[in-house]
């Protein structure tokens, strides 16, 4: 029995139309002399499907995939199953398709899960020992998938309950799911890294999500019609959130009844991803999810809803709306307990974070230290050369230590006069020293002169600016130049005698140099 089957999708589904036989599947056509030629043999029921058919399939679904046309993908894939239920890549590729299909009334995540875990299930042994990173990573991609896409659900239809408890159980379900599938792939000793790894990305989405859907709409619904109060939702306390008339717009019981639910759902789901934190944490994300935690108590303290009040506003006006009135807001029982709540975090963000961090560190220094010690037992020979050449290294520089110090303690009289010498004045600054009292001298006699000395005081100003002044100004730069002279000098002697038996101090350099080379390289990183 022969059968029309098309090359590039293997459907048997081919319709002549317009002198074409056109597949109904992929829309591939083929002339009459081409359909002939692709009339193959059927053996009973069963169709006799070649490589090559199998093969253009999964392009197609590749390519579909590729151009974001999950649903055709999914179809390809299937026909690809139908013909071989063994296809490794076809079952992969369809839970990846599958996963990029799922939407909150599509929910198809265990269909995902089972795709790919099959992909790995119909392998043989050498496949499943080349293949499990592969598989892993694919489950890994559409678990985050997964639970960013209820994180974000929870933001864009609103936090309400329902939205709530669908992202911690997506959370859940995944965590418990990517254990199972490392457990069955036999990748046990990466299972707690990556675990721990997907809780952090869990926590860090968590807090992202809450920050937005506050902004966005849960503090804005609210403070928008909240006008009376100044608040502005965005944490800038100097300034009121205004638009146009304040008494416009004020929250109603609903809105402050929704805004309440929607608030505590924030913060239930930061209480949430609080219960995931681990050692390996970010501290930063932690005291951010402590700040919001607190801040968002801290603004449904105060809130509350309002009403229009109706009256007169005189004898002779009609009966209309007045103004608002408070209407509803927390028992001073439900601020207590509630302020509590933004203590306890306010302390948190206080002190969690930093000992957190404390213990990162420590453990990453012991790990360093681990991984150290792991290399050198390896190396232990490499490892004695060493300290024995640090332990002559030590003893020399003592030695050589020795030397140099009964040289630098013969030196130290002379050095002393030396330094003694430095510091006394030269010549020039004696000379000036005597000019600069002929100044003052000068200076004192002017000052004596009374009124009626007019003509002495003018002579002894006009000695002063054209003779004794000048001879000091001049006096002083001699003197600067000198003693910088003088001090070269003396310097210069002083480092010569320092410097005695060079040849010991600089290997003695030598030797630290090394010593500190062998220290780096027995405690570096490895």
């Amino acid at each position: 029995m022969k059968r029309l089957t098309c090359e590039m999708c293997g459907s048997t589904n081919l319709v002549k139309q317009d002198g074409m036989f056109v597949c109904q599947d992929c829309g591939t056509k083929y002339s009459v002399e081409e359909a002939k030629k692709m009339m193959v043999e059927v053996e009973g029921a069963v169709r006799v499907q070649n490589a090559a058919q199998l093969e253009n399939l999964l392009n197609m679904a590749q390519s579909s995939f590729d151009s974001k046309n999950y649903a055709k993908a999914e179809e390809f894939c299937n026909q690809v199953i139908a013909m071989d239920d063994k296809n490794y890549a076809a079952w992969k590729l369809k839970g990846e398709a599958i996963n990029y299909q799922i939407s909150a009334t599509n929910q198809r995540i265990l269909e995902v899960y089972n795709c790919i875990m099959t992909s790995y299930r119909v392998l043989d042994e050498e496949g499943k020992a080349e293949k499990k990173f592969e598989v892993i990573s694919s489950l890994k991609t559409c678990f985050e998938g997964e639970v960013d896409f209820w994180l974000k659900q929870f933001e864009a239809n609103r936090p309400t309950n329902a939205a709530l408890t669908r992202a911690k159980n997506a959370y859940v379900d995944a965590y418990n799911k990517m254990k199972a599938a490392f457990e069955e792939l036999g990748l046990e000793e990466s299972k707690e890294s990556y675990l721990t790894n997907f809780d952090n990305f869990f926590i860090g989405q968590c807090n992202a999500i809450c920050n937005s859907a506050w902004k966005t709409t849960v503090g804005y619904n609210y403070y928008r019609d909240y006008m009376g109060r100044g608040v502005d939702p965005f944490g800038r306390t100097d300034r009121r959130w205004i638009i146009k008339d304040t008494d416009l717009y004020r929250p109603t019981k609903k809105i402050w009844d929704t805004f309440l639910e929607e608030a505590d759902n924030l913060i239930a789901l930061l209480q949430f991803a609080e219960e995931q934190f681990n050692d390996d944490t970010d501290p930063k994300v932690m005291g951010a999810i402590f700040s919001n935690i607190a801040y968002f108590e801290e603004c449904i303290i105060p809130s509350g809803s309002w009403k229009i009040t109706q009256g007169y506003t005189s004898n002779w006006d009609e009966y209309k709306s007045v103004g608002w009135a408070e209407d509803y807001g927390l028992t001073d029982a439900a601020k207590s307990s509630r302020r509590t709540i933004m203590n306890k975090y306010n302390e948190k963000e206080r002190t969690v974070p930093a000992q957190v961090e404390a213990r990162q560190k420590a453990k990453k220094e012991k790990e360093r230290k681990e991984r150290i010690a792991k290399y050198w037992e390896a190396h232990s020979d490499e490892k004695a050369k060493l300290e024995t050449e640090q332990a002559d290294i030590k003893k020399r520089i003592d030695e050589l230590t020795a030397q140099i110090a009964s040289v630098d303690s013969a030196n130290a009289p002379r050095i002393a006069e030396l330094e003694k010498e430095r510091n006394e004045k030269t010549p020039a600054e004696v000379e000036a020293d005597k000019q600069d009292q002929v100044v003052r001298d000068v200076e004192t006699q002017r000052n004596n002169c009374g009124i009626f000395k007019g003509k002495e005081k003018k002579a002894l100003t006009e000695r002063l600016d054209t003779i004794e002044r000048p001879r000091l100004e001049e006096l002083k730069k001699k003197a600067e130049a000198e003693r910088k002279t003088h001090q070269a000098q003396i310097d210069a002697q002083i480092s010569e005698i320092r410097n005695d038996r060079k040849d010991l101090r600089d290997e003695v350099a030598a030797l630290k140099k090394r010593d500190t080379e062998i220290s780096n390289e027995l405690t570096k990183d490895r």
